[in-house]
């Protein structure tokens, strides 16, 4: 068990430390998430997208980690059906929302939302991409 929590506490500092660029679609997104991930060794179970999968899984269905580039609030709205229809299913599930509605409030209070479905299951970080240079 004490494997578990540590890497939950590495997966948490992984998500914390990332910091996306500019990317132009979501694939972009997790290719970089994954390169970080691969880096400070945490390799995902199964990369592979299953249909209604998340899109990183550790620890044989133990972590799930979804990431999600908002483009508009409706995206949200599929990131808390998908993660209410997963919720048995994985002990934590993270979610890692790239903000890019333009409106901070709006995706602040569906983040809560998000978080109130299971406060000790789900936690929700959001991210802004840094502009290329």
């Amino acid at each position: 068990i004490v494997l578990v929590e540590a890497s939950e506490r590495e997966i948490i500092k992984t998500l914390e430390a990332f910091s996306p660029s500019d990317a132009k679609r979501e694939k972009e997104d997790e290719e970089q998430l994954s390169d970080l991930f691969e880096r400070r060794g945490l390799i995902p179970e199964e990369r592979a997208k299953k249909r209604g999968g998340f899109d990183f899984v550790f620890g044989e269905d133990r972590i799930a980690v979804e990431l999600k580039a908002a483009r508009n609030p409706r995206a949200l709205s599929r990131l808390a059906d998908k993660i209410s229809k997963h919720l048995d299913r994985y002990e934590k599930i993270f979610a890692v929302v790239i903000d890019e509605t333009g409106t901070p409030e709006k995706t602040k209070e569906k983040i809560e939302k998000i978080e109130k479905m299971n406060p000790k299951k789900v936690k929700v970080l959001v991210k802004k991409a840094k502009k290329k240079k």
